[in-house]
């Protein structure tokens, strides 16, 4: 435990560290007021128990007494107030460091994870992970209370509070050891249970039409009524450990104080002299209750987080390594790229891990000004090449050279430098995202709303021969289109996603089979409309399409391992 909460300390900001230790000095001052409090109330009782007279002094401690407990009662109000902070301002640290490591990771890094998982990440384990420092301050600190409570109890008790404490401590060391292996595991088992079941409501919305028009619905219901079932056993297992944790405390202390008046009247003691040590052993019994189950279910929630805290860990040390090569990047010289001569690939090899290699020694010129049409068959490479143009994949050995600008190697003539393509190059990807937003912001794609050009929007959506459809739309450029283009067709989705592409300004677009969901007369609309307004614009498109290829200036084909120029 405690090299899990100096971890995660280690990782949080400034801000929320000091807001931790006004979370720590208020977990002591608290139960140290407690304390006081209780034991000024045994002694109390203890007095007036053996015969005291009320007096003056004791009716204004009584009172004093009373109004500290009020201002405790708002002092444990802000602390909560304060661990509420703590929890959810570090986890929003963290989610937001994490969400931009998946936002700027490699591509293979981000192919390894599905969304749910991401989710999960960025929102639940955070939460777990900063919930570990809370119930860890807790088990240390009502631990501490334990101890101070345990002492008042022998001294007053002598050899029956020291069995009473020693069976308790018994009790609860058996029952952390005895299961925490066990709830690591309903964590571990909840976690993946959660991912499961979120990615089969994504599926049912993701692939609506084809579970309906195949009446595959009820596979799905199956496959979530499970993971469903197995996520409320786990959550339902859990709850019934730690509700018996405390059904059990609370019994077992009952049952000693009946236990001790079975004693009592047995052996028929005097209650007279009897009474003020059973009352002050059943009051502390009863007071030791919530706090040995806080501990316990302290110690339950922090092994229930461990899968949490581990996910944590090694995406936070991903992170570190994705901020010092960022930091790395940014010391060296920026240039901004130019494409005045073209792009040179030589001596290309790429494989992924573990598989054949896709390229050995590949070579293809792209001259500036000219269109070009990548062809091959199914699964040759094709989009592997463009990810590998785009700096979305790193090759094993070659260059890829934008005028002087090598992608692989990040330098230039005059040394290593940074550029960023984005300033040169626009993509089209084979599968188009569209948010949930408008069509205008759609085709301006994360432009921030007031610095949107209204006119080049309607420019690009013209021609991308799609203004006349827009134009028809209920609010025109202001009709929300739904979550990936749901309330439009596939032909208007892929002629957005390119009106979105000419928006930007471009001096290479590359297309990954843009234009396949369009039919041959809109196809060849669009292509005379992107070379009506391409200039000197170079284009490089992959298709499958070989009269659209043959437009093109120049046309290379995937062959084997290489890039065969056949035009």
């Amino acid at each position: 435990m405690p090299q899990k909460v100096n971890y995660l300390l280690s990782i949080l900001e400034k801000k929320d560290r000091h807001i931790f230790a006004a979370h720590l000095f208020l977990n002591i001052v608290s139960p140290a007021l407690d304390i006081f409090s209780f034991s000024m109330l045994l002694h109390l009782l203890n007095r007036l128990l053996s015969g005291m007279q009320p007096n003056r002094f004791w009716t204004v401690a009584c009172a004093c007494l009373t109004a500290g407990c009020g201002a405790k009662g708002l002092l444990d109000l802000y602390r909560a107030r304060v661990a509420n902070r703590f929890l959810y301002g570090s986890a929003q640290t963290l989610s937001f460091r994490f969400f931009d490591l998946f936002l700027h990771e490699g591509l293979l890094d981000h192919n390894k994870k599905s969304p749910m998982q991401a989710v999960e990440i960025i929102w639940q384990d955070t939460l777990g992970s900063i919930r570990i420092v809370l119930d860890a301050v807790s088990v240390v600190t009502q631990s501490c209370t334990l101890a101070a409570y345990a002492t008042v109890l022998v001294y007053r008790t002598a050899w029956l509070g020291v069995a009473s404490i020693v069976l308790l401590m018994l009790w609860m060391v058996l029952r952390y050891h005895t299961m925490r292996e066990r709830i690591a595991q309903f964590g571990e088992l909840r976690r993946s249970c959660l991912i499961q079941a979120n990615a089969n409501i994504t599926t049912s919305f993701g692939a609506y039409k084809e579970l309906h028009t195949s009446r595959r619905t009820k596979h799905l219901q199956n496959r979530f009524e499970e993971t469903s079932r197995r996520y409320a056993k786990v959550e339902s297992d859990f709850t019934y450990l730690q509700n018996l944790a405390l059904v059990l405390i609370r019994d077992s202390v009952i049952a000693a104080i009946y236990l001790l008046l079975l004693v009592v009247l047995l052996f028929e003691i005097d209650l007279g002299t009897i009474i003020p040590y059973l009352v002050i052993y059943a009051t502390l019994m009863i007071k030791l209750e919530p706090i040995s189950y806080g501990i316990v279910s302290g110690l339950n929630r922090i092994q229930f987080s461990t899968k949490s805290f581990e996910v944590v860990r090694e995406t936070y040390e991903r992170w570190l390594a994705y901020r010092q090569a960022a930091q790395e990047a940014s010391r060296r010289r920026q240039i901004t790229p130019t494409f005045r001569h073209g792009l040179e690939v030589r001596g290309l090899t790429f494989g992924y891990p573990g598989k054949r290699l896709l390229f050995d020694n590949a070579e293809m010129s792209i001259p500036a000004g000219k269109t070009v049409a990548l062809i091959g068959a199914s699964g040759a490479g094709k989009t592997t090449l463009l990810d590998l143009l785009l700096g979305l994949l790193h090759p094993q050995a070659g260059s890829i050279c934008f005028d002087s600008y090598d992608l692989v190697s990040g330098s230039d003539g005059e040394g290593k430098c940074t550029a960023f393509l984005g300033e040169i190059v626009s993509y089209i990807p084979q599968t188009v995202y569209l948010n949930g937003e408008t069509v205008r912001h759609n085709v301006a794609f994360m432009e921030s709303y007031d610095g949107i050009d209204e006119e080049r929007v309607i420019e690009c959506l013209k021609a991308a021969q799609v203004w006349e459809d827009v134009r028809e739309m209920p609010q025109g450029i202001d009709t929300l289109i739904g979550e990936s283009g749901v309330t439009v067709s596939g032909g208007q989705r892929q002629r957005i996603a390119l009106a979105r592409a000419l928006y930007k300004d471009f001096e290479l677009l590359i297309l990954d089979e843009a234009t396949a969901g369009l039919d041959n007369r809109t196809e060849k609309a669009v292509m005379d409309s992107i070379e009506r307004i391409k200039g000197g614009k170079t284009i490089l498109l992959v298709t499958h399409h070989m009269a659209l290829a043959e437009r093109c200036d120049m046309i290379y084909r995937i062959d084997g391992t290489k890039l065969v120029r056949v035009r």
